[in-house]
């Protein structure tokens, strides 16, 4: 009974794993953000949007904190992902 559980267990990891690689490689294109201005009011509501779409996703409840979404994901959060992309733009241009 203990085999059968721990397998399901690894099932489940493995097929949620595939889920995020899919969400992340076709879903979160940022093409251009580099060019944002992070400053600007506008952008949290792309990341509210962005947290909003991995709740759809993987149906988790509309109240599951954000810092939670982002350990399952084993991914860095949008908005750190842009500051990443900006920073790395003006070291090559500089």
């Amino acid at each position: 009974m203990l085999r059968w559980k721990a397998a399901l267990i690894c099932e489940i990891e493995i097929v949620l794993c595939f889920i995020a690689l899919l969400v992340y490689a076709y879903c979160s294109s940022l093409n251009g953000c580099e060019l944002w201005d992070l400053w600007n009011k506008n952008i949290d509501k792309v990341c509210v949007a962005w947290r909003k779409a991995l709740r759809r996703v993987w149906n988790l409840p509309f109240n599951t904190h954000c810092n939670i979404l982002f350990e399952l994901s084993n991914a860095l959060p949008v908005y750190d992902v842009m500051q990443t992309s900006v920073i790395f733009y003006y070291q090559v241009c500089a």
